[in-house]
């Protein structure tokens, strides 16, 4: 017979042994969802990097216009763009069209590397070949001696350009002094090679005087563009 001090030592035993199983049954899940649990790597979209102002290997003057192609879409701001070491993300926009877009300057003479990284160290790289603004680019030595246009700031004749604007006006179908201060209303539209519709503005590109110099030659360069 059992007398009652053996019964409470077999009741606080079986009561230890229910209470062990109960804790196992509440680690054991635990552990297995822990076991189980798996955090999916951020995949980025794929970043290509290509030059709107020129060739990437004859960009003249210090700079380069930009533009960022992104595989699908994605926040811009955990883009990281760098010129050598210099952080330019902050030159970097998307524009009104939807594209990512940026005048990237202070570019140094010869190559420089310019990176769009995404946190995960994936992107994309571009080379910039710099080359001094007076030339020469690709046609060999420059012939000497030269007399350069009054005005010239230096012995390659380099001079500032100026910027002027022109419209195409519907009531005259011809092309009117634009000015961005006063905008016109008779401004035409037209649709550009990829299909989007824009005002018809141009930007002319003159320097001083009746020979724009550069490269030791005259220019005169007009361009459509986007006025914000």
């Amino acid at each position: 017979m059992i007398d009652r001090r053996q019964r409470h030592c077999i009741w606080r035993t079986q009561l230890g042994a229910v209470m062990g199983t109960l804790l196992a049954m509440l680690c054991v899940p635990t552990a297995v969802l822990a076991a189980n649990v798996h955090t999916a790597a951020v995949r980025w979209p794929a970043v290509t990097l290509r030059t709107l102002s020129g060739r990437a290997d004859l960009v003249s003057g210090g700079s380069s216009l930009i533009q960022i192609k992104l595989s699908r879409p994605a926040k811009l701001k955990r883009l990281k763009v760098t010129l050598g070491h210099q952080n330019v993300s902050a030159d970097f926009a998307r524009r009104r069209d939807g594209q990512i877009e940026g005048l990237v300057s202070g570019l140094r003479l010869g190559r420089n590397t310019l990176k769009a990284v995404f946190p995960d160290g994936s992107g994309a790289k571009l080379t910039l070949v710099n080359h001094p603004n007076g030339g020469p680019l690709f046609s060999g030595p420059q012939l000497q001696p030269w007399k350069c246009q009054v005005g010239a700031v230096d012995a390659q004749c380099d001079q500032a350009p100026t910027y002027t604007y022109e419209y195409w006006s519907k009531d005259k179908n011809a092309f009117e002094a634009y000015d961005p201060a006063n905008p016109p209303s008779d401004v035409a539209n037209t649709t550009t090679a990829s299909g989007v519709t824009l005002p018809f503005i141009i930007r002319i590109d003159r320097l001083p005087g009746p020979q724009p110099v550069q490269d030791r030659d005259a220019l005169s360069a007009g361009q459509a563009v986007v006025l914000d």
